[in-house]
């Protein structure tokens, strides 16, 4: 009985160690794409090709270098670069019209692209 049960955990772990594995190298695994600088050079989002035609983004203070956040993998469409998008409430990255950050979710000194 203790055998079975020592089988069991030893899969349990095993299954979970490849679950975690799968989920690590989708972005473990991405290549450096290029960089974009926001247009008051204050944030800069660094673009990694997962595959052909899938992205993520790291989003970095542009003075100190400190990683603000990482965005979820999404779709590369035609366009292939990052849009800056504000208005004196709201700043928002995009990629190929797929958002990538909202800065106003971010705790940061700088609420804006342009200030």
């Amino acid at each position: 009985m203790q055998t079975n049960k020592r089988r069991f955990l030893a899969f349990l772990f095993v299954v979970c160690c490849i679950a975690i594995f799968i989920k690590w190298a989708e972005k473990g695994f991405a290549s450096y794409g290029w960089e974009d600088v926001s247009p008051n050079e204050r944030f800069k989002v660094e673009i990694y090709i997962v595959s052909e035609y899938r992205v993520y983004a790291k989003l970095y203070d542009n003075h100190t270098g400190k990683l603000i956040a990482e965005s979820d993998i999404v779709d590369d469409g035609a366009t292939g670069g990052v849009d800056w998008y504000f208005t004196e409430d709201d700043a928002k990255a995009y990629f190929s019209l797929q958002l990538l950050f909202d800065l106003n979710d971010y705790d940061t000194k700088y609420k804006s692209f342009i200030k």
